[in-house]
């Protein structure tokens, strides 16, 4: 015959809250109080247990109903917070000759946009308020000796002078940065001096890139 040590307090606490947390009622307190479970399907889980099994359906069946109006309710609140725009959807912009900006997302001082640049078209030397992430969805774009391609991917970050930006075949730029404006560039571009400043620029870059 083996003598078993008495069982100690700390056992006999274990023992209990183990009974405890294995019966469902407890579990479904639980639940609730700590914002787990919402009051109604609690409700619905307590009926479901003490329903009579000759009209199971009727007891909990407003709960149900709650339950499904919630969750409707959900999915219609998450649907709103999705945003999808279509290739012909939206409106475009013109900020220079030969490009357009479609703006995607706006925040307070940042958007997500497309920009589409004609063949030939130039956005003047300009600095970034914010950093700036490119992506080349079409065509491709030359800022002095950098060459970008399509499904190429370009960051700057704020504060950072930009070349100017050309495309001799056409391009369809997705941006994400800080918002751009039809005075900022036309300023910064000055007319024919301005113009001419970016294309040299962009020659020396090349110049310089062939040396």
């Amino acid at each position: 015959m083996t003598n078993r040590p008495a069982p100690t307090a700390a056992d006999t606490a274990v023992s209990t809250l183990s009974r405890d947390i294995q019966s469902p009622t407890w579990m479904r307190s639980s639940l609730q109080e700590n914002n787990l479970l919402p009051a109604d399907i609690v409700t619905m889980l307590n009926l479901a247990q003490h329903a009579d099994a000759s009209s199971p359906t009727l007891a909990f069946q407003p709960a149900l109903e709650r339950v499904s109006a919630r969750l409707q309710a959900r999915i219609q609140q998450q649907q709103h917070a999705v945003t999808t725009i279509r290739a012909g959807e939206g409106s475009w912009e013109t900020l220079l000759p030969g490009v357009a900006m479609k703006v995607l997302q706006r925040h307070a001082n940042t958007q997500s946009y497309l920009l589409r640049l004609a063949p030939g078209a130039v956005v003047p030397a300009h600095r970034h308020t914010h950093t700036e992430e490119c992506i080349v969805l079409q065509g491709e774009v030359r800022m002095a000796n950098l060459h970008v391609k399509e499904g190429g991917y370009h960051r700057a970050p704020a504060s950072v002078a930009h070349d100017a930006v050309t495309s001799p075949t056409g391009a369809l730029l997705y941006l994400r940065g800080g918002i751009p404006s039809r005075k900022d560039l036309r300023w910064q571009a000055s007319g024919m001096l301005g113009l001419l400043l970016s294309l040299f620029r962009q020659w020396r870059g090349g110049a310089l890139h062939k040396a």
